[in-house]
């Protein structure tokens, strides 16, 4: 595959462009300069016994642009010939690290053995993040809703797509388009997911995990084809979003098919209502929960939905107990440990959080997002 040359960009471009599709997945990572993504030896030392393979870039059809895919198998893949469950992770530069730690540490008793599949911008094309997002993380050209509480929201969106479309033209490139999030779903499942099927003993359970704008788009997948993943994990989404399409789309799908054969887990952080600024503007939590009353309504009878609402936390501080919680959520309990000889023992101060609880990751080791 072509590699993708870095881009040259403007210091002050990603502070606004961390604003679009919702936020960056940090709050410190939106005053960076560029994102960075975890080396193979740093992730072996946070999973023991994980097999990390070399990432690979594969350039799908229709698309403008490479993604990197990166993989991690379980400690137990090299020893039998059993098939595996698959947990997919978006923005895979921010969310790869995150994700094997979940799956691997020493709360991953309560889990099944899986493989991490993380799909997104490779490292170098950073300067491109938000741009890529704007397009696979959305439906329509209109990004917002109408309505007095989007105006700050719109403005947002206006100001950073026009820092986009500038950084476009530094850089030689077109502007940045919308309305890709179709596209990536057929990518990931029809053409990216087949031949990983090929190389990996994948089992025919995959689940599919996204945070903010990545949170979107795991809730349009499970509206728009709830088989194409079994399980989502769907932490911040702003449904909202694309002025509201993915309402319109929940009524067709309540009235062609009467089911949702899906397990889906829904998770905001309550902060996020009076952070204030542009998370609080958009409405995650209100539309997250306006979208989970109504997933309740209808009674789908194949239907299994979780939704939990973080207490004293931000959009971005709670996604690692949000990942923890959700995967504890949609394998459900109980789950008969896993005995590995790399197992830990689970700390006596730590644990997948109760319904109500707290518990966080130690986040602060070291920032994914450098200056």
């Amino acid at each position: 595959m072509k590699d993708i040359a870095p881009k040259s960009h403007k210091p002050a471009l990603t502070l606004h462009l961390g604003l679009l599709l919702f936020g960056c997945a940090h709050a410190d990572e939106a005053s960076s300069n560029r994102c960075v993504a975890p080396t193979l030896t740093e992730l072996a030392v946070l999973a023991p016994g994980v097999k990390l393979e070399q990432p690979f870039r594969i350039h799908g059809k229709g698309f403008a642009w490479d993604h990197e895919v990166r993989v991690a198998l379980p400690a137990s893949y090299g020893t039998g010939e059993s098939a595996y469950p698959v947990l997919w992770v978006t923005d895979g530069i921010i969310n790869f690290e995150l994700a094997v730690e979940a799956v691997n540490g020493p709360w991953s008793k309560y889990l099944p053995e899986m493989i991490v599949v993380g799909v997104g911008g490779p490292p170098e094309a950073s300067a491109e993040f938000q741009a890529r997002r704007t397009y696979e993380f959305t439906l329509t050209e209109r990004l917002m809703a109408d309505g007095p509480r989007d105006r700050v929201a719109d403005l947002a969106y206006k100001n950073a797509q026009q820092l986009a479309i500038e950084a476009a033209k530094d850089a030689g490139k077109s502007p940045p388009k919308t309305g890709g999030a179709p596209e990536f779903l057929r990518f990931l499942v029809d053409e990216l997911r087949p031949m990983m099927r090929k190389k990996y003993r994948m089992s025919g359970t995959h689940a599919l995990f996204g945070h903010s704008g990545g949170g979107f788009f795991c809730a349009y997948a499970f509206l728009a084809r709830p088989r194409s993943f079994k399980q989502y994990i769907c932490l911040s989404p702003n449904l909202s979003g694309s002025d509201y399409e993915l309402f319109r789309l929940e009524e067709k799908l309540a009235a062609d098919q009467k089911d949702l054969a899906a397990t889906v887990y829904l998770a905001a952080g309550e902060g996020e209502i009076l952070q204030g600024g542009y998370i609080s503007e958009i409405g995650i939590v209100s539309s997250m929960s306006r979208m989970a009353e109504t997933l309740r309504s209808r009674s789908y009878p194949s239907l299994k939905l979780y939704v939990h609402i973080f207490a004293n936390e931000e959009h971005g501080t709670y996604k690692p107990s949000g990942l923890a919680h959700g995967l504890q959520s949609i394998w459900g309990k109980p789950i008969t440990p896993r005995q590995s000889a790399t197992q830990h023992s689970l700390p006596q101060d730590s644990g997948i959080p109760a319904r109500h609880g707290s518990f966080r990751f130690q986040t602060d080791r070291r920032s994914i997002c450098s200056d």
